[in-house]
């Protein structure tokens, strides 16, 4: 007896120790889940563990416990523990189901532990799964090695790897009697796949929900005539209450879409307006019982047209209620809030006149007024008062690169001035042109119906950025170069954010080439290796940069500014050197038109990021988007060149449109700073088919993206937050929701 008691002893002993050396108490633990004195987020799971607690965000949310946001994930991906997941239905070799995953923001499936295996294959047998699975995991670059797709090794599980090992590359999950395992395999062997990305915590997204293609004529016998890179989508406009939006192409034919439906858009009515074919139709404007449409002369510098149109009526024809004079060129028309002022800038193109002779009119705005009956009172806004100071606006950073070299007297700045598109600002009292080509923008007091003033943009330095500015440098190659970029903005918006009140543009960058019918040449660029060939350099130039613009794999295929960068000591030597362009957008302080922030390289890197297959490519019709990959590096990389703001979801978006690779993005702007972020980047088509087969298979996405209207919650037709999309070279309209989650 007395023996037992001292090993009860000892073993007591031995416990008080244990609990001791492991910091356990020997009071009761408490279950802080059970008893609600948990700190986890009401979208987290509370998980008891001894002496303590932790926390895991529910299915459908991301984050570390104690903040959970929305995960999100785009269409056709499933949300699980913060990730994105995506089933390939078609068999593909590895690299095409790679290429597939990036197309869609996104790599082959990474496996790290049991629990994700068995998520994958318990949905791999929802999709009938019976065969081989690509998985995304290969030992390509270093035989025996192998790499996951998110760069990261191997470190458990066991392969199978098979007969002839050495020779397969490329992992995949199989089927071998009752169990599914993982062997290497060619990777030229086709097999279905998963695809995988991180859940965006809270970040706002486009869902597509329907795209209605339209024709851009009407043949002979009255059938419609579709195709494609028929500017049959110059412009698209919104009407609320008939839940309906108008679209012009450029030659003349008008359609009305019934956005009743928004999953289900479809064309109701089409027709042509006047002088069909002749003058090119630019823009459209719909407000109360008006539609406005706008279309240029057949000769460029002669007198624009405007016609107010009735409404659709369900069943006839719009009728033309007004026929008006504008000036030459029309290239934008709004009316403000109330419907009873109406407001076109006219961009005044030079080109030939009806004579056949060079003519270089002037830009101006034509302001229209309303009175209860309809009728409307003209007026118009020119720029001559600038006249008496061009040199010093030139001098400032005005671009005037045609100065009468042409006409062959002196040229005035008024009829350089190009406007291009403008925006209201807040109170309706003013608004804010781009001149694109001058690289400016002017205020305009709607008022006292006067210029205000000019203001030059100036560039950015791409020595404190990067860009990649060949298409034959083997790759994306973002890189600094001490060369400079002119913002030269397209679209503009007004943007209010807390107490900011900016201007926000999208810097496209557009360089001038016409050849005269009397064969007078105005060009304002040429390579960066003709810079070098025709002995145009200063000798201050280093010889570094010399060297990079005779070089086609760096500056020598980019196009480059005779018009700027020129020697102050001989003006027909260049020691400066601008591209078109600022690749992406800026915010601007709409009282004084200083830079408040600019997206730098971010938009090239993200598409870097997200799209690498068709980094800066272009349209070509006989091409698609992969083979066209890098084609717009050498002109104006992305060609930021559509964009609207809008608040949504809490936030406050910039909606940008990238002409180049026809690509969406939204950022948001913080309120406090006014500085912008990353949220989504969005692409749909088939990037592996040539862009005419595309077309023909209704899978072509929207390709130059140049119209972005915003419908907010109150005014769309099912209550969310929709954004138009006008495709001008693939002839559509797409329907997308501003999502901050998916259903």
């Amino acid at each position: 007896m007395k023996m037992k008691i001292q090993q009860a002893k000892r073993f007591l002993v031995i416990a008080l120790l244990l609990m001791l050396l492991t910091g356990m108490s020997t009071s009761q633990d408490v279950d802080e889940c059970a008893s609600g004195t948990d700190t986890c987020h009401e979208h987290a799971t509370c998980i008891n563990t001894p002496g303590n607690y932790t926390c895991a965000c529910n299915e459908g949310y991301a984050g570390d416990g104690y903040t959970c946001n929305y995960a999100i994930c785009p269409a056709g991906f499933e949300c699980w523990r913060g990730s994105c997941f995506y089933y390939g239905p078609k068999i593909k070799t590895y690299e095409e189901a790679e290429s597939d995953c990036e197309a869609r923001g996104s790599r082959l499936v990474v496996i790290p532990d049991r629990e994700t295996h068995k998520y994958i294959l318990a949905k791999a047998k929802e999709f009938g799964f019976k065969k081989d699975l690509w998985i995304g995991l290969t030992d390509r670059t270093q035989e025996g090695v192998f790499v996951w797709s998110n760069g990261e090794s191997l470190t458990s599980f066991r392969l199978s790897k098979g007969r002839n090992y050495v020779r397969k590359d490329c992992v995949a999950m199989f089927r071998w009697r009752n169990t599914y395992r993982w062997r290497v395999r060619h990777c030229h062997k086709r097999s279905r796949y998963f695809c995988q990305r991180s859940a965006g915590e809270g970040s706002i997204m486009l869902q597509a929900l329907s795209t209605v293609y339209l024709p851009y004529r009407f043949n002979s016998d009255g059938t419609l005539r579709y195709g494609l890179d028929r500017d049959a989508v110059a412009q698209v406009a919104y009407h609320p209450q008939q839940e309906m939006a108008y679209a012009i192409g450029s030659r003349g034919l008008l359609s009305v879409i019934d956005l009743s439906v928004p999953s289900a858009a479809r064309a109701v009515h089409h027709q042509e307006l006047p002088d069909a074919q002749i003058g090119l139709y630019s823009d459209l404007a719909v407000c109360g019982d008006k539609v406005a449409v706008i279309q240029s002369d057949e000769y460029t510098p002669e007198p624009g047209k405007l016609y107010i149109l009735s409404l659709y009526d369900g069943s006839s024809d719009l009728t033309v209620q007004q026929r008006l004079s504008v000036g030459p060129t029309p290239s934008l028309v709004k009316f403000t809030r109330d419907c009873t002022r109406l407001v076109v800038v006219n961009e005044g193109r030079f080109g030939e006149d009806p004579d056949g002779e060079f003519a270089d009119p002037e830009g101006s705005v034509t302001v229209l007024d309303f009175d209860a009956d309809n009728n409307a009172t003209a007026s118009t806004i020119d720029f001559r008062r600038f006249d008496a100071m061009q040199d010093d606006y030139a001098a400032r950073g005005i671009r005037w690169t045609h100065r009468g070299e042409a006409l062959g007297t002196a040229g005035r700045l008024s009829q350089d001035l190009e406007p291009e598109e403008f925006t209201f600002d807040d109170r309706e009292k003013k608004i804010y042109i781009t001149l694109q080509e001058n690289n400016a923008i002017a205020v305009v007091d709607l008022k006292t119906l006067t210029v205000e003033d000019l203001f030059p943009l100036g560039a950015k330095n791409w020595a404190d950025s990067m860009l990649d500015p060949s298409d034959e440098d083997g790759g994306i190659r973002m890189q600094s170069w001490p060369i400079y970029g002119l913002y030269q903005p397209d679209s503009v918006a007004f943007l209010t954010v807390g107490p900011h009140k900016l201007l926000v543009t999208a810097n496209e960058g557009e360089s001038r080439y016409h050849v005269s019918i009397n064969g007078v040449t105005i060009s304002d660029y040429m390579r960066g290796k003709d810079f070098v060939e025709d002995g145009v350099i200063a000798p201050t130039v280093p010889q570094s940069l010399v060297d990079a613009l005779g070089d086609d794999a760096k500056l020598g295929r980019l196009r480059l500014s005779t018009y700027d960068g020129k020697s102050e000591s001989d003006e027909s030597l260049h020691d400066q050197f601008y591209a078109f362009g600022g690749r992406g957008f800026s915010l601007w302080n709409a009282e004084d038109l200083t830079l408040v922030w600019d997206s730098g390289a971010d938009v090239e890197r993200q598409h870097e990021r997200h799209l690498p297959l068709i980094f800066n490519s272009e349209f070509d019709d006989d091409e698609s988007p992969r083979t066209e990959f890098d084609e717009a590096s050498r002109k104006k990389g992305p060609e930021t060149e559509a964009i609207t703001a809008a608040e949504v979801h809490g936030k406050t978006v910039v909606i940008i449109g990238n002409e180049a690779m026809s690509s969406l993005m939204l950022y948001s702007v913080d309120a406090l700073t006014g500085t912008p972020s990353f949220e989504s980047i969005f692409w749909s088509g088939d990037d592996s088919k040539y862009y005419a087969d595309a077309y023909e298979d209704r899978d072509i996405g929207d390709v130059d993206p140049e119209q972005l209207k915003f419908l907010p919650a109150a005014l769309s037709p099912d209550g969310t937050p929709l954004l138009l999309v006008g495709g001008s070279t693939s002839g559509t309209v797409s329907v997308y929701r501003v999502v901050a989650s998916l259903p």
